[in-house]
């Protein structure tokens, strides 16, 4: 009896202790540039690619995502897998995207172009308006209509 409940709590503590790697979870950092990468593409497709009416939506999606998967060298199924679990998971979910939110504002991606201001110089403020009219000779800002036929 004795031993039966010490391999019971034997078993308890190995399955209570098992990690998210042993269950094919992608490790947090790794998931964080995935899940990134992956919003990324999804955002460019809806705003971009949607514009295009003569691409393909659902297939643009799925090639940008095997790209994605390529990249980091995981499958499909391990993404989703991954993210079911996260998903399961708020507390670690919420520690995921808190830190991937932050790591993105710290550091800048190479790849999001800012756009550049270029502001006027100092003549730009002399030349004149298009409707500009001049003052006449009493340098009040009435116009002489009584010329206009």
């Amino acid at each position: 009896m004795m031993r039966y409940l010490l391999a019971m709590l034997l078993c308890t503590v190995l399955f209570a202790c098992s990690d998210k790697k042993s269950r094919g979870i992608i490790e947090p950092d790794k998931m964080q540039e995935v899940l990134w990468d992956y919003i990324r593409a999804d955002i460019f497709t809806t705003d971009f690619i949607s514009v295009d009416s003569s691409k393909n939506l659902p297939a643009e999606n799925v090639r940008l995502q095997k790209a994605i998967f390529a990249k980091y060298k995981i499958t499909k199924e391990e993404f989703y897998n991954s993210y079911t679990w996260y998903q399961q998971h708020p507390d670690e979910m919420q520690v995921l995207l808190d830190s991937m939110t932050a790591r993105k504002r710290r550091i800048p991606d190479p790849q999001i172009v800012v756009p550049v201001v270029v502001t006027a110089g100092p003549d730009s403020l002399a030349k004149r308006d298009s409707n500009y009219i001049p003052r006449n000779r009493l340098g009040r800002g009435r116009i002489d209509t009584s010329n206009i036929k």
